[in-house]
């Protein structure tokens, strides 16, 4: 699949993809693969800016529009797994149970950019297969509070240089 790239018939906002989760959870991971066809594809998302919320209009136009849409932080996606069909992963944890998400692609990996000035196009972009799954982040029973916020960024920062 592939949103429409053409700036003459683009939506004023972000691309977007909204997910009914069939029940509320505290957590998500996003799994997509670029588009195949045999050719480099480098419009994949790499950055989306994620909302949830439990009354949603998942096909409204835009966040504004729905009062219901809570913004839960961006996500980045990483390389999972590096083939023809490269696979990327991102997960977030949510601030409450929510059962819809909607994820905004506010930056893609051929020109990281956002809308410009000027009512050009919003990033488009492809996608081949897409799964959105329940984490299992639970946050009553999870050691990340007891880490002090030195360590997580040095270690943050060694995945970094590793990458």
């Amino acid at each position: 699949m592939h949103t429409t790239w053409s700036s003459g018939n683009a939506p004023n906002h972000y691309h977007f993809v909204g997910a009914d989760l069939k029940k509320a959870v505290n957590a998500i991971t996003v799994k997509f693969s670029n588009r195949i066809d045999g050719a480099v594809r480098n419009e994949h998302p790499t950055k989306f800016r994620v909302y949830a919320c439990n009354d949603a209009q998942v096909a409204a136009d835009t966040v504004a529009d729905g009062a219901s849409w809570k913004w839960m932080g961006d996500m980045s996606a990483t390389l999972a797994n590096d083939t023809i069909a490269d696979t990327w992963v991102a997960s977030i944890d949510f601030d409450d149970a929510y059962q819809f998400v909607r994820l905004d692609v506010i930056e893609t990996a051929n020109n990281k950019s956002i809308a410009p000035s000027g009512g050009d196009a919003y990033p488009f972009f492809y996608i081949s297969e897409l799964g959105i799954y329940e984490a299992t982040y639970d946050p009553a029973n999870s050691p990340f509070a007891s880490v002090p916020e030195a360590d997580g960024q040095a270690l943050a920062d060694a995945l970094a240089d590793a990458a």
